[in-house]
């Protein structure tokens, strides 16, 4: 390892603005020569020719991804720090083969996050969006609101936010049940929630949540037969990853209104593009991937991942993903 006066850290894209001006960062200056891009890279040589030099990349966005070519481009780079719990944008396995540890931060978003899935629960279920948008175009028509409270939320993954989303749901008076890839007794109990098969959750739910992370195993795990088999005027809502349904058939099912709404935090491609169908869609709510953008959220994910990069530094790595 260099000396600390030695090392290059880069942030090859802080925006929208993350750790810009956070204290963390200048705590990170004590450590370290800090290079920080405003703007995300134009492409992928942009992005190469930005953090080139880096020992350590802190990665502010998960819009910027780091595959197995981009890696091997990186002789110099020891450690890739993230702001952040997902890792789908980084080749773990191409990282640890070339020496590179990985750090994320499990668990600091969860709450942050689960409060927005409720948030939009609401609004889908009250149709703020949809009504909104009828008055500001001079029409006073009225749909039929949900009443929340007996009805049952499915949720898909109960990982630190699906857990903190059971507990707000059960003091809201739903009944929870959920499905995940490791279900245990103990975790039904502290949550009070039914483990269920997918089939059945996905048939019974009044909402679903979905809040795995994307892997192999979970991509495109909701797709035209999922869709189809839910209940007439289901609410759905992912605020994960865009990759884990088939968007396709969620707008199929939301224009002939079997999926009574749907609400996204989360898409394949971020910025969505002006072209995709779901703009068309009625009773959808959109946000720009910002659960977790809160003040008091930001500041821990950005003392976090410094704390990760300053531990690594200092020979005790902390929060690695790629052991």
């Amino acid at each position: 390892m260099k000396k600390q006066d030695d090392l290059s850290i880069v942030i090859p894209g802080d925006y929208p603005l993350q750790i810009k001006g956070s204290t963390h960062l200048e705590t990170l200056k004590k450590h370290g020569q800090i290079t920080l891009f405003d703007s995300l890279p134009k492409n992928i040589e942009d992005q190469i020719q930005r953090v080139k030099n880096a020992d350590i990349i802190l990665n502010t966005r998960a819009s910027i991804k780091w595959d197995s070519h981009s890696i091997k481009k990186l002789p110099k780079l020891k450690m890739i720090a993230t702001c952040g719990v997902g890792l789908d944008n980084i080749d773990l396995v191409a990282a640890k083969k070339s020496n590179i540890l990985v750090s994320n931060l499990p668990g600091v978003n969860s709450k942050y996050v689960a409060e927005h899935v409720i948030g939009l629960m609401f609004s889908l279920a009250k149709r703020t969006a949809y009504q909104t948008t009828q008055i500001k175009s001079g029409n006073w028509n009225t749909k039929p609101n949900y009443f929340i409270s007996g009805k049952t939320i499915g949720l898909i993954g109960t990982g630190n936010i699906g857990s903190k989303i059971a507990n707000l749901a059960n003091n809201l008076g739903l009944n929870v049940i959920a499905w995940t890839f490791n279900p245990s007794v103990e975790k039904a109990q502290s949550l009070n929630l039914k483990y269920v098969s997918l089939q059945h959750l996905i048939q019974k739910s009044d909402i679903i949540s979905i809040q795995v992370k994307l892997t192999q195993d979970s991509e495109k795990m909701l797709g035209e037969k999922e869709f189809k088999m839910m209940k007439k005027n289901t609410l759905f809502i992912n605020a994960a990853r865009g990759g884990l349904i088939d968007n396709n058939a969620l707008v199929k099912y939301l224009q002939n209104g079997h999926i009574g709404g749907a609400a996204l935090d989360v898409f394949e491609i971020e910025p969505i593009p002006k072209s995709h169908p779901i703009l068309k869609c009625e009773q959808v709510i959109l946000t720009p991937h910002n659960a977790d953008l809160i003040p008091e959220c930001m500041d821990a994910l950005n003392e976090g991942a410094v704390h990760s990069i300053i531990s690594f530094i200092q020979g005790n790595p902390v929060n690695i993903a790629n052991l």
